[in-house]
């Protein structure tokens, strides 16, 4: 899930590079401006890297933001969703009496693959892989952002990551959020209760992922992924949110989505039911620039959420090649310099 065509419907492709600035080739380059000035934005999308960006001798202070997001978490073949990437903002001065050139290298994280149907239900799905960010010469200022936990499966936690994965059974999961500092992440949600339904994904930063709802055979669901966050900084859109969680697997379809991904990209989680037409993801986590791929499961491309738990009986056997966990996305680096 690297390309970025959910989210390019905001962007304002930059036709001219400043002569001082170089681009490795899958950088995208894009106009952004706020109350604080204008700015051009490089988008490093493609887990296909490292990739860079090269100031060179630059005669002026150059006014630098920096959004950092790890993969997100793979949904579970029987559980819980996947956690969030880890979500990190920082901002800098380069000032060319220090140095007058520098090379910001970018690895992004790709995101885990959803459980498949035909592996064990007991079986976690896969961690995102991390983001970082690495200064050539200010090397203070390099950064990580770690992936987010898959999911659990049935009698089986949450793997811990940035955010943890959801938990299915599990009174008490043991996933936790393993961040450093500066990097946010939250833990997965819980199952109710040991019944089949399951927890949902870990939130993305702005909160943790919601438990299971337990009931009877047509009321138990799975918990909703933990919403995402949004960037503070200058120069960087404050209405998006990032790094939501996967929504957990439910035993019934309900029209209140509880199982839903968490806002930022979080996939939804997938519910069963007594018939084809009650058997469906739940609505996944996207805002009014980006979507989610629907009826997937999948978190929404380049967000590093988590991807929706799979009820792995929800289908035919005979289709068991067809379906898995949902994928949890990619990471993503966003470099932002103020235009001078």
């Amino acid at each position: 899930m690297n390309t970025f065509s959910s989210i390019g419907s905001f962007l304002t492709r930059g036709s001219i590079k400043p002569r001082e600035v170089q681009l490795s080739s899958q950088v995208t380059t894009a106009t952004f401006t706020d109350e604080s000035g204008t700015y051009t934005q490089y988008y490093f999308l493609s887990t296909s890297g490292p990739n860079y960006i090269q100031l060179n001798n630059f005669k002026t202070t150059k006014t630098i933001s920096i959004l950092c997001i790890g993969g997100g978490g793979g949904g579970a073949n029987a559980g819980g969703g996947g956690g969030a990437g880890g979500f990190r903002e920082f901002s800098l001065t380069l000032d060319p009496a220090v140095f007058s050139s520098e090379r910001i290298t970018c690895v992004v994280g790709a995101g885990g693959r959803g459980a498949p149907m035909l592996q064990s239900i007991y079986s976690t799905a896969s961690n995102g892989g991390s983001t970082t960010v690495r200064f050539q010469n200010n090397t203070m200022h390099t950064k990580e952002s770690r992936g987010g936990g898959g999911g659990g499966g049935r009698s089986t936690s949450g793997a811990s990551g940035a955010s943890g994965g959801g938990s299915m059974e599990a009174a008490t999961s043991s996933s936790t959020a393993v961040t450093s500092t500066g990097e946010y992440g939250n833990p997965g949600g819980n199952a109710s209760s040991s019944n089949w339904q399951s927890g949902s994904g870990g939130g993305g930063a702005g909160g943790a992922g919601g438990d299971s709802v337990f009931g009877s055979s047509s009321t138990t669901r799975g918990g909703p992924g933990g919403i995402g966050k949004q960037c503070s900084l200058n120069g960087i859109s404050n209405t998006l949110y990032w790094a939501g969680g996967g929504g957990g697997m439910g035993q019934t379809y309900n029209e209140s989505n509880i199982n839903s991904g968490g806002r930022g990209g979080g996939g939804g989680g997938w519910s069963g039911g007594t018939n084809e037409t009650n058997k469906r993801w739940s609505i996944g986590g996207g805002d009014a620039f980006r979507s989610v791929v629907s009826g997937t499961g999948d978190a929404g491309a380049n967000t590093g959420s988590g991807g929706g738990g799979m009820y792995y009986n929800g289908r035919n056997t005979g289709d068991s090649n067809d379906y898995r966990g949902g994928h949890g996305a990619d990471g993503i680096v966003i470099i932002s310099i103020k235009n001078e």
